[in-house]
């Protein structure tokens, strides 16, 4: 190929990574829109971090959060059994409370308001804190 021909297919590469990079990202998975709703609840409705740590910030009143999840895995054997720890937890943290975290303060409430969709979004979020 000349240098005609390579000029011709240098300007068709470039013509398609433009195409590439005016098209509209791909829409986030289910998985990750839950994962960001667990999130926001946790930081917003929840208020999770008036009372745990995650990386430096948030009160001292409960156990850090930072690798939550993985510490939960190894413990509980996978992630569906921490997910469900999680979850058991928040509905009634008295009742499911840790003898590694020690005894929960009675100011721990149950979100069980929160309803079970948002419960399993803080648990996919909690999932992601590795």
């Amino acid at each position: 190929m000349g240098p005609r021909g390579s000029s011709i297919v240098c300007v068709a590469i470039a013509a398609v990574c433009v195409l590439v990079l005016l098209e509209d990202p791909p829409p986030p998975t289910a998985m990750g829109l839950t994962v960001r709703r667990g999130e926001e609840v946790f930081q917003k409705e929840a208020m999770c971090l008036a009372c745990h740590v995650l990386n430096g910030q948030g009160g001292q009143n409960g156990p850090p959060l930072d690798h939550v999840a993985t510490k939960w895995i190894r413990l509980r054997g996978g992630r569906d059994e921490a997910r469900m720890f999680f979850h058991d937890h928040l509905v009634d943290p008295v009742k499911n409370r840790v003898s590694t975290w020690g005894v929960c303060p009675p100011q721990v409430v149950s979100y069980r308001s929160l309803g079970e969709d948002k419960i399993a979004d803080i648990c996919e979020y909690l999932l992601t804190l590795e």
